[in-house]
């Protein structure tokens, strides 16, 4: 099945591009396919934050499906279905 996922603001410089389709077993999850993106486009997605990288987690980028946002802990158990939309989102902070 194919999934497409939007990257917002710093993620896609880092990833290089805005969006991707990922192509994923029937059945899949989103942690299945945020492990697939981390080997697409390098740990650098996942590594620690700093000024040229962004972690994926809670921390620092939202995950949305469909416009729902999922938290980490329900990564395992979300199941995507053909045509999903998933966005990764740089949250920010300040003040």
């Amino acid at each position: 099945m194919r999934v497409k996922v939007k990257f917002s603001g710093s993620l896609s410089q880092l990833t290089a591009c805005t969006e991707a389709e990922v192509e994923l077993p029937e059945g899949s999850s989103v942690l299945e396919l945020v492990q697939e993106l981390t080997n697409r486009f390098g740990p650098g997605i996942l590594g620690t934050s700093n000024e040229h990288q962004v972690r994926l987690s809670a921390d620092y980028v939202g995950v949305s499906l469909n416009n729902v946002l999922v938290f980490p802990e329900e990564y395992p158990e979300r199941i995507l279905k053909a045509e999903d939309a998933l966005a990764l989102i740089p949250l920010a902070a300040g003040g």
